[in-house]
C-alpha cells in the first residue's frame, strides 16, 4: 500500500511538470544535424557530448532516450525509480530488524520533501531527476549491495557479479554523487577491515569498478583536462595521461583523504569501547541541535521577512538546518538506546559520505542548489536509522513535528506545481494554434514560486534571448518566440 501510494503521488507530480530548457537540448544531436531519432544517433550524440560538454554520458543518455519516447514514459519510469528506492530502504530496515519499517520509509520521504533544496529539480524535472536523484538511488543500490549477506556462496557471488557493472555506471554518473558513493564504500571497507580483521573483498571490487567509472567520467576531454590546463599545466592527451596528471597534481589531497578515512573508521570502531568518545559524540550532537535550531530560526525569519512565505518554504539554509537538527537528535537517541555498533557506524559513515559530495562540487564553476542532493538523500537515511533505534514514544514529538511541516509544505508545493502545470497547458494550446497561423508564439515565462516546481530558479523563455528561446523554437517548429514578462 505504501509503495503504491509513493508511485501514484510521484507519477502525478512528474506528469504535471513540463519540460525545462535543458530537456529540449537533449532532443537534438550534440554534434548538430537535427533531432535524435534512434539508439545509434543517441550514442553518437553522447560521444560528442563527452568531448564538448562533460562526461555524464550515462545520465544524459537516458535524458536523450526519454526525449525520443512519448511524454508519458518518463513519469512512469521516474515513479518506479522512487518506489524502488523506497522498497530498497524498506529492505534495509527488515535486514536490521528495525521496528516499524513503514514509518522508517515515510520519515525518509518526509525529510527528502522538506530538506531537499531544489525538490522539483531533483525529483520531477527530467534532466534534473536523472542526473541527481537517479544517481543517488543507483549509488544507494550499490552501497546496499555491499551489505548483502547470504549463507550460499553462489548467490553472494552472483550478487557481487551483478553489482560490478552497476558500480562502474554509478561511478561515472556525476562528479559529486559518484564521489560521495566512493567515499562511503571506502569508509565501509576500512571499517570492516578494522572491525572484522578480514580483507573487505567485495567492497574493494566495488571501489575498483566505481573508481574506474569515476576516472572515465572525469577524464572526458571536456572536464579535468580543461581544468588542469586552466591551472597552467600541460593539457593531457588521452585518459591515461589525464589520470597521471591528476594523481601527480592532487596526490597530497588523496593521501590526506585516505588518512582521514582511516582515522574516522578507527574512531567509529572505538565508539562503544571508550566512554570518552561516546561523551564527545554526545556533546557534538547537542551542539548540532543548537546550531541547527538557530539556523532554522534565522533562515525562516529572514526569508519570510524579506521575500514572504514562498521564499521561506524554498530556503536552502532552512532545509539543511532541519536535517542537521533531526540528525543530531537521532544521534542522541541512538547513544541512549544502545544502538548496535554496525548501525551506528553505518549511519555516521553515510552522513559524512553524503557531506563529502560538496568537496568536488565546491570547485565547479556552476553550483546549483540541486548539487546538495547526495548530502540530503544519504543524510536523511542516516538520520532515520538513528531515530528508529529509540522507542516510538520518544520519537512521537519529533515525528509529529515533521508530519506537520511536511503537510504544510506539501499543500504549498503541490499548489505551485498545479499552477505551473496549468500555465504549461495554456502554452501548449497557444503553440498548437500559432503553428496553424504565422508560427510566432507570444507567451510569458512559467509563474513558479517554490522549490517544488522544477522551473524555480531556472531559465524559462526570456525576452530577446537566444537561450533557451531558439532551442524551444526549433523543437516545436515555430517561426519565432516573443516573450512578455509583465505581470
Amino acid at each position: 500500500m505504501l509503495l503504491a501510494s509513493v508511485f501514484a503521488v510521484v507519477y502525478v507530480l512528474t506528469q504535471m511538470t513540463p519540460f525545462v530548457a535543458d530537456d529540449f537540448n537533449y532532443a537534438f544531436k550534440w554534434g548538430g544535424g537535427g533531432r535524435v531519432r534512434n539508439f545509434w544517433e543517441m550514442f553518437f550524440s553522447m560521444g560528442m557530448h563527452r568531448f564538448a560538454t562533460n562526461g555524464r554520458v550515462f545520465a544524459h543518455g537516458w535524458v536523450t532516450l526519454f526525449m525520443m519516447w512519448p511524454r508519458w514514459v518518463f513519469p512512469v519510469v521516474n515513479a518506479a525509480v522512487i518506489m524502488l528506492f523506497s522498497w530498497g530502504t524498506y529492505r534495509i530496515c527488515r535486514m536490521w530488524d528495525v521496528p516499524c519499517p513503514d514509518c522508517f520509509v515515510l520519515t525518509v520521504l518526509f525529510l527528502l520533501w522538506i530538506c531537499m533544496p531544489a525538490f522539483g529539480q531533483v525529483f520531477l524535472w527530467l534532466d534534473g531527476a536523472v542526473n541527481y536523484f537517479w544517481g543517488a538511488a543507483l549509488s544507494w543500490t550499490v552501497i546496499c549491495g555491499t551489505l548483502y549477506k547470504s549463507k550460499r556462496k553462489g548467490i553472494a557471488a552472483l550478487v557481487t557479479l551483478l553489482l560490478l557493472p552497476l558500480s562502474f555506471v554509478a561511478g561515472a554518473w556525476s562528479e559529486h554523487i559518484s564521489f560521495s558513493m566512493l567515499v562511503i564504500l571506502l569508509m565501509l571497507a576500512v571499517y570492516g577491515w578494522v572491525s572484522d580483521r578480514s580483507f573487505p573483498f567485495r567492497q574493494s571490487l566495488m571501489i575498483l569498478f566505481g573508481g574506474l567509472g569515476y576516472l572515465y567520467l572525469m577524464s572526458a576531454p571536456s572536464m579535468l583536462p580543461k581544468q588542469l590546463a586552466s591551472m597552467g599545466l600541460p593539457k593531457p592527451k588521452g585518459m591515461l595521461e589525464t589520470v597521471r596528471a591528476v594523481l601527480g597534481y592532487f596526490w597530497w589531497a588523496l593521501l590526506a583523504a585516505v588518512l582521514a578515512l582511516l582515522a574516522g573508521a578507527l574512531l567509529i570502531r572505538l565508539l562503544y569501547r571508550k566512554k570518552l568518545l561516546r561523551k564527545t559524540l554526545n556533546v557534538l550532537a547537542r551542539c548540532g541541535i543548537v546550531v541547527g535550531i538557530c539556523a532554522v530560526l534565522l533562515f525562516a525569519v529572514t526569508s519570510a521577512r524579506d521575500d514572504g512565505l514562498y521564499s521561506m518554504v524554498s530556503s536552502t539554509g532552512l532545509g539543511l538546518g532541519i536535517l542537521i537538527t533531526v540528525f543530531s537528535f537521532g544521534l542522541i537517541c541512538a547513544l541512549r538506546s544502545q544502538i548496535e555498533r554496525e548501525q551506528l557506524a553505518f549511519s555516521i559513515i553515510l552522513f559524512l559520505g553524503g557531506i563529502s559530495a560538496v568537496l568536488p562540487f565546491s570547485v565547479a564553476a556552476y553550483r546549483p542548489a540541486r548539487g546538495l542532493c547526495a548530502p540530503v538523500v544519504f543524510g536523511a537515511i542516516a538520520t532515520v536509522i538513528l531515530m528508529n533505534s529509540s522507542s516510538i514514544e520518544r520519537r512521537k514529538p519529533l515525528m509529529g513535528t515533521l508530519l506537520g511541516v511536511f503537510l504544510f509544505t506539501f499543500v504549498i508545493g503541490t499548489a505551485d506545481i498545479v499552477n505551473v502545470h496549468h500555465a504549461a497547458d495554456i502554452r501548449e494550446e497557444e503553440i498548437a494554434e500559432v503553428l496553424c497561423t504565422d508560427g510566432i508564439l507570444r507567451t510569458a515565462p512559467y509563474p513558479c514560486r517554490t522549490k517544488y516546481s522544477a522551473q524555480f530558479g531556472l531559465e524559462d523563455l526570456q525576452p530577446d534571448s537566444l537561450w533557451p528561446n531558439d532551442i524551444e523554437k526549433e523543437y516545436y517548429g515555430l517561426q519565432g518566440i516573443i516573450v512578455d514578462t509583465e505581470e
